[in-house]
């Protein structure tokens, strides 16, 4: 007895172990088990907070400067903002998930720059739609080097910039037309030039 037991632990030790397969990681994936799954938005309302008072002071002391008076401003805003999940890939060192975040970040770059040449509500449209992104990325892409804050906080960042923007958008709207008085414009001639204010000229 004692002989065959012996002989069974001298087998298992000859045996070489079985090697473990590893499967290489895909850039693209359902990744409800790693760090960017939606628990990631449930843990604490911090990184929403912090999102949307960023958002608000940057876009507030813009419009106080007058930085946003520029058409450039805010898509280069979603510029920088689509740029970061590029970093973040490099950070992780997997250059299959560095072509994805590129392939993602050509679309909002190219949105941006539609948006600064036709129309600026492209530009609340592509805010919007990358916070769409945050909300999803963790499910459609394995990016290791994303902290785990950030994708809430990027939501609440975007979210409240495309906000603001609509609304400035708006108030410049309803302000252009208000400028342009109808009843002088109904008014013959010379009324309209007796009821506008004159201007004093330099001698």
């Amino acid at each position: 007895m004692a002989a065959s037991r012996q002989s069974e632990l001298v087998a298992s030790r000859a045996k070489p172990p079985t090697p473990s397969i590893e499967r290489p990681s895909s850039g693209v994936q359902l990744a409800f088990a790693h760090n960017q799954s939606w628990s990631a938005f449930r843990t604490t309302p911090m990184e929403f907070i912090v999102g949307i008072l960023l958002a608000l002071a940057v876009s507030l002391s813009a419009s106080f400067i007058g930085l946003d008076r520029d058409r450039a401003f805010y898509p280069t805003v979603l510029m920088v903002i689509a740029s970061y999940y590029g970093l973040f890939a490099v950070m992780g060192g997997s250059m299959q998930t560095l072509a994805v975040e590129s392939a993602a970040m050509l679309v909002f770059l190219a949105i941006a720059s539609v948006g600064f040449k036709r129309n600026s509500w492209l530009v609340v449209v592509g805010l919007v739609a990358h916070a769409i992104f945050d909300f999803v990325h963790g499910h459609i892409v394995d990016n290791s080097g994303v902290p785990r804050w950030w994708p809430g906080f990027c939501l609440a960042y975007d979210a409240t910039a495309g906000a603001y923007l609509a609304a400035l958008l708006l108030l410049r709207a309803k302000t252009q037309k208000n400028a342009s008085n109808p009843f002088i414009e109904k008014m013959p001639k010379r009324q309209r030039l007796l009821a506008r204010p004159r201007v004093k000229r330099k001698r």
